[in-house]
């Protein structure tokens, strides 16, 4: 989806940059189909996630028109993404948007024309208010499989997730991506609660045969891993208990996993070297991982 991004740089204390500002205002206004521009707090060092287009960091002229790639893949009701180019994942870019600089007087921004397929596939995609899954022409459905005219208005991908409670169940209904965010929590109709609150009570009680086994192996590997650490420790604390070696200052560190010889105080250097010849002796060094921890740089 083609679309043309216009950029901005003026200076309204130049009284023709002032006039021609104002003017152009019209035109912003009208193409971005915004009333007023999104304002950001123009601070280059944040890390924030928002990708400015490269070529709107400086501009060299009042206004300049480009031609950029969207993509229809993720929609928002303010802002786009642009297709992957060149080796960079893609920039952002807004309808409008106008940055607050130290000098009020420099009014700089991008704005977009938004056409009309660009303003059909906002009013036609629709968004879960609460996870945010897309149900559009070019997107996977994950509605309900229902003839029932009230499932096909609730998203169904998340009635399952443990941060789902009873209150946001409006956030569920299906908007058009040009809605606004303000209008997410229109509350439910008796009606669509009796259909909704029984499916997500469901959801959140009764396990899915694949969810289970996937638990219960994630379950199973993290007993293995438990019960071999646990072994390690037990049979490598008999074997220093049985030949008569000091555990007073050994501990059995688990996520290492090793043995820290040294953990209460760190080990003089001879004391080190003699435990060191000790654990060889009875055969704990290498069949055991050991750490000794000198009171010098180890």
């Amino acid at each position: 989806m083609k679309a043309k991004l216009h950029s901005y740089s003026f200076d309204i204390s130049n009284p023709p940059e002032n006039v021609a500002y104002y003017r152009l205002r019209f035109t912003m206004e009208e193409q971005s189909r915004r009333r007023r521009p999104i304002e950001f707090l123009d601070d280059r060092t944040r890390g924030d996630g928002f990708k400015h287009l490269v070529l709107l960091e400086t501009p060299t002229q009042n206004h300049s028109v480009y031609e950029v790639e969207l993509d229809p893949k993720h929609l928002f009701s303010d802002q786009w993404n642009t297709a992957a180019r060149d080796g960079h994942g893609g920039y952002r870019v807004f309808d409008w948007v106008q940055y607050i600089l130290p000098n009020h007087d420099i009014k700089r921004g991008h704005w977009l024309e938004i056409t009309d397929e660009m303003a059909d596939g906002r009013q036609n995609t629709l968004a879960c208010g609460y996870c945010g899954t897309l149900y559009g022409n070019i997107h996977p459905d994950h509605l309900t499989v229902t003839d029932d005219q009230i499932g096909r208005k609730f998203c169904g991908k998340c009635l399952g997730s443990s941060y789902l409670k009873e209150d946001d169940l409006p956030l569920l209904r299906l908007r058009a991506v040009s809605v606004k965010s303000s209008r997410l929590r229109d509350g439910l109709t008796d009606e669509e609660n009796a259909w909704l609150l029984p499916r997500y009570l469901e959801a959140q009680t009764v396990s899915k045969t694949k969810d289970a086994e996937a638990v219960l192996a994630s379950c199973r590997r993290r007993v293995e891993e438990a019960y071999a650490k646990a072994t390690m420790e037990y049979e490598g604390m008999k074997l220093l208990l049985e030949n008569g070696i000091n555990t007073d200052n050994v501990i059995f560190h688990s996520h290492v996993p090793e043995f820290k010889f040294g953990w209460r105080s760190p080990l003089s250097p001879c004391v080190a070297d003699a435990m060191l010849d000790k654990l060889k002796a009875i055969g704990f060094s290498p069949k055991f991982p050991v750490h000794l921890h000198t009171n010098t740089l180890d």
